[in-house]
């Protein structure tokens, strides 16, 4: 819901995506820093300074900002609903590419939904070509 709201009022609004992804952090930042600190979660600075920064860089920088870059110049460039369609398919992708790089064997049930979701983004994706 919260990605499909994001999708949508970014491609109303006509935000950049750099500053969609520099708003999205701050916004985090304010709502979640303060029920951190409340939390009482003193112990992180005693973790390994190195550590605590690459996890900084990896979720913060890479996972949090890049991950919002590309999602808002994939709206500002394909439109929300197409944007929506292609990570519609990130499960599937995820599930068929550990199958050779991490020798994981899915489930009959797990395969049948990625058939399943599959065959919905192809319908979806031919009824959109057909209306222009």
């Amino acid at each position: 819901l919260c990605w499909a709201t994001y999708g949508v009022l970014a491609q109303r609004w006509k935000i950049q995506p750099g500053a969609a992804a520099a708003l999205v952090a701050v916004l985090s930042m304010l709502c979640y820093l303060p029920v951190y600190l409340l939390a009482g979660h003193a112990a992180l600075a005693q973790g390994p300074a190195g550590e605590i920064l690459l996890q900084a860089l990896i979720q913060g920088a890479i996972v949090g900002g890049a991950s919002v870059f590309v999602y808002s110049t994939a709206v500002r460039v394909l439109g929300a609903t197409s944007t929506a369609l292609f990570t519609a398919a990130v499960p599937c992708v995820t599930t068929l590419a550990a199958m050779p790089l991490l020798g994981e064997t899915p489930s009959a049930a797990a395969l049948a939904g990625v058939g399943i979701v599959t065959a919905g983004l192809v319908a979806a994706s031919a009824s959109r070509s057909r209306r222009g």
